[in-house]
């Protein structure tokens, strides 16, 4: 812990010092433009700052990483109330059957939803000879391409 403790200190220590070398020499090159020197020593101290300013931020970055995988990911309230809102959204609170009549409770409103789809795909007995008669199914309303066309032209057989 204390040789850790003595790192960071060191470390902000130098970006303290960076940070003043790099106003000051801004300050310099301001009030001499021409001087080249006071420029390149400039944009080198600029550099080093970045470079702190870069390992910080990623220090942050796996720090942030870290807590979420250590804490888990905790739901703000944002999250929460948007959960609650799309619940609301797709609960059917009162269902019409009939004209006039309405449904509130929820046993019944399942118990009807439950009617209405074992009645929608209920299967039932088709006569093969409606199919015969369908102008849909019959041979000569078929069509078929042609030869020489190849999709561009379609001719009765």
């Amino acid at each position: 812990m204390k040789y850790s403790k003595r790192k960071a200190k060191k470390y902000r220590d130098e970006e303290k010092l960076r940070h003043k070398k790099v106003n000051d020499l801004q300050a310099r090159a301001e009030n001499n433009p021409h001087y080249r020197n006071i420029i390149l020593e400039l944009q080198r101290a600029r550099s080093r700052l970045k470079k702190i300013t870069s390992t910080n931020t990623k220090g942050a970055i796996l720090g942030g990483k870290v807590r979420w995988h250590e804490d888990g990911g905790r739901n703000t309230k944002y999250f929460y109330s948007l959960e609650k809102r799309h619940h609301y959204i797709k609960t059917v609170s009162k269902l019409k059957v009939g004209e006039n009549s309405y449904i509130e409770d929820q046993f019944e409103i399942l118990e009807e939803e439950k009617k209405f789809y074992e009645s929608l795909y209920r299967s039932t007995h088709v006569n093969p000879k409606n199919f015969k008669s369908s102008p849909f199914f019959n041979p000569e309303n078929v069509t078929a391409l042609s030869e020489e066309g190849r999709g561009r032209n379609l001719v009765k057989d």
